[in-house]
């Protein structure tokens, strides 16, 4: 799922109520995600996929796309992207590696995989590494490390409960009871 009305800078660290994590739309009809699937799944080449000429049109109309400003530029992007793939499918997903090359627009440590969590502890993807969380996904890896964003207020209740000695609740089924898990039994 995703949710793109999260500022994955400005709301870091939010805790809120409300039907924020039931406005989402499945990541596998993103535009991104389409595109590295026909890439990378169905061997098509970059200039075959849904998002180029998006790319390219956005390049002329605005001048800039995705931190491209010509076609060569949009070239260069996807033999990074292209590298990028090739190692996580060869040595996983790491997320100290600079994939995507110098972005002088985003500092390092704020431009990972972000995500909040639903009510129901639901991840939703809320930007940040759009090609390195799709090919995570066509790659079915089991696990990668993300950057939580926003939680919601009856999430974050859970949590409090299990960080107060609640038993009742799972604590090991969910990603985001681990750092809880490591902090209550050392």
């Amino acid at each position: 799922m995703a949710n793109r009305e999260i500022d994955k800078y400005l709301a870091s660290g939010a805790i809120r109520g409300g039907n924020w994590d039931r406005q989402t739309q499945p990541y596998e009809r993103s535009l991104k995600y389409r595109s590295v699937e026909q890439r990378f799944c169905h061997e098509k080449e970059w200039e075959e996929t849904d998002i180029h000429d998006e790319l390219c049109r956005r390049i002329e109309t605005e001048g800039e796309a995705d931190g491209c400003y010509s076609i060569s530029d949009l070239e260069r992007r996807y033999e990074r992207i292209d590298q990028l793939y090739k190692s996580i499918k060869e040595h996983g997903y790491d997320p100290s590696q600079n994939y995507d090359g110098a972005d002088t627009r985003i500092e390092t440590s704020l431009d990972q995989i972000c995500v909040s969590i639903g009510r129901d502890g639901e991840l939703i993807f809320c930007g940040g590494g759009n090609h390195r969380f799709s090919i995570a996904k066509i790659l079915d890896l089991d696990a990668i490390p993300v950057r939580v964003v926003v939680r919601h207020r009856k999430w974050q209740r859970k949590r409090e409960k299990i960080a107060n000695g609640a038993h009742e609740i799972d604590a090991t089924v969910h990603p985001d009871f681990q750092d809880i898990i490591s902090q209550s039994y050392p």
